[in-house]
């Protein structure tokens, strides 16, 4: 079953969704360690996919409405 409820269905101008893969291998590239940091999450798209590499993720934003989708879905 294919779930409708998805953290890559929340749109925002500047989203990096298309950008995901390119961020992704420049990490795996450059950087070493256990945890990672989100310093503009937006979306929650790019912490979406640093919760399935790293053990720890910290996800910051000024909206309330991202902290409580980021508590649903993290």
């Amino acid at each position: 079953m294919v779930s409708l409820v998805n953290i890559e269905n929340r749109r925002y101008i500047g989203s990096k969704s298309k950008l995901k893969s390119w961020i992704f291998t420049l990490i795996e590239e450059h950087c070493m360690g256990k945890s990672f940091l989100d310093i503009f999450s937006g979306t929650g798209i790019i912490a979406a996919e640093a919760s399935t590499i790293f053990e720890s993720v910290i996800i910051n934003d000024i909206l309330y409405s991202n902290q409580v989708i980021y508590e649903a879905f993290f």
